[in-house]
């Protein structure tokens, strides 16, 4: 499996990186020349290179999902579906590749952003960076650990659950019963696939309410009840992460274990 998500991380790092890369020093040169010519052509030609490379990311994860198609159900399947690896392996690189793509994309977005931001503003990249950290670690130091590994829970979890849509909706759209759909079959079985979790989603959220999970507010008419009421405000934020935390951790592993079974069942009848 470990081969697998290395060649996965790979082809998407070549495919995906010089269209990041060059989107970026394009505006780079641009907003330097555009500092030191007046030119109205130049500025056009400036918002049309950032528009370009905020884009970038966002094709960039288009790219790695088509890469996953490709790759299982696409030109590429018949390479693949002769590996040595598990249905289950092969089900869990995918998450992982697509997993760590958007972090990474995520992280050099930031990055960008910040050294765009530091030239234009005048403060210098190496200051806009000090900033950030002092900032981030200001953050930190308000926050309790326990906060900290919610938030950190939620993130990875809402990662989780949406990346295994993707492959549960790939894998599924491209069963024979969608065959004839080709490229639509994967995103008929997303829509579908999203209006069921909402649904349920909306269950749970209801039978929550209904069981108090969380805590009624109080009318905050002295500074006691008022404190009491930021606390109880806090610990139902708290809740709410933990309870979408689980539902996404839930509804994640479902959609994984269907992606596995029809990624199997497709070799198995193959």
């Amino acid at each position: 499996m470990i081969k697998l998500l290395i060649h996965q991380l790979k082809e998407n790092l070549r495919d995906v990186l010089p269209w990041i890369i060059l989107s970026f020093l394009a505006t780079i040169i641009l907003t330097f020349l555009n500092k030191h010519f007046d030119s109205t052509f130049l500025q056009v030609i400036l918002v049309i290179a950032a528009f370009a490379m905020f884009l970038s990311f966002a094709l960039s994860m288009v790219m790695v999902i088509i890469n996953d198609y490709k790759s299982f159900y696409g030109q590429n399947a018949a390479f693949f579906d002769v590996l040595p690896i598990k249905s289950s392996g092969i089900t869990s690189s995918r998450i992982i590749n697509i997993m760590i793509m958007t972090f990474f994309l995520a992280i050099l977005f930031l990055i960008e952003l910040f050294i765009l931001a530091g030239l234009t503003s005048g403060s210098g990249v190496i200051e806009g960076f000090k900033s950030l950290f002092i900032l981030i670690r200001e953050g930190f130091k308000e926050l309790r650990l326990m906060d900290i590994g919610l938030m950190v829970l939620i993130v990875l979890s809402s990662l989780f659950s949406g990346i295994s849509r993707i492959t549960a909706s790939i894998t599924i759209g491209s069963d024979k019963t969608f065959k004839d759909l080709g490229i639509f079959g994967p995103i008929l079985v997303y829509i579908l696939i999203t209006i069921v979790l909402f649904i349920l989603s909306s269950i749970f959220a209801y039978t929550a309410i209904e069981l108090r999970v969380f805590a009624q507010m109080t009318s905050p008419e002295t500074d006691a009840t008022f404190t009491v009421k930021i606390a109880q405000m806090t610990n139902n934020i708290r809740k709410i992460i933990l309870v979408g935390s689980i539902t996404n951790i839930l509804f994640g592993s479902i959609q994984s274990f269907f992606t596995n079974y029809f990624h199997k069942n497709r070799l198995t009848v193959g």
